[in-house]
């Protein structure tokens, strides 16, 4: 027969997309948190277009904050694919597994 497992105890409750975990306060969701996420990698794309357009209006004679800005959004972005290659990845093979 087998014996229990003793020291397990519940993490939490469900309350939709968040675990609330006892004693704490609910944090952002997973979905604010990609929204929140997403909203900076397309305000640092925003930033970028920007200064480019500074630079050529003559704004801007720093062509050395332009190449950080544009950098830092090409980052941003290859980032941003990268994960949600890696987030299809592994729902596909979630899909595969046989129940």
């Amino acid at each position: 027969m087998p014996e229990p497992v003793y020291g397990l105890r519940m993490a939490g409750r469900l309350e939709g997309s968040r675990l609330i975990r006892p004693g704490t306060e609910a944090g952002p969701s997973f979905v604010e948190f990609l929204q929140e996420a997403l909203g900076r990698v397309n305000r640092l794309q925003v930033e970028a277009e920007q200064a480019a357009g500074e630079l050529v209006s003559g704004d801007i004679s720093s062509l050395h904050q332009l190449m950080i800005k544009s950098e830092e959004a090409r980052l941003a972005l290859q980032l941003t694919v990268q994960v949600t290659s890696k987030v299809v990845e592994a729902y596909q093979e979630l899909s595969r597994m046989q129940i």
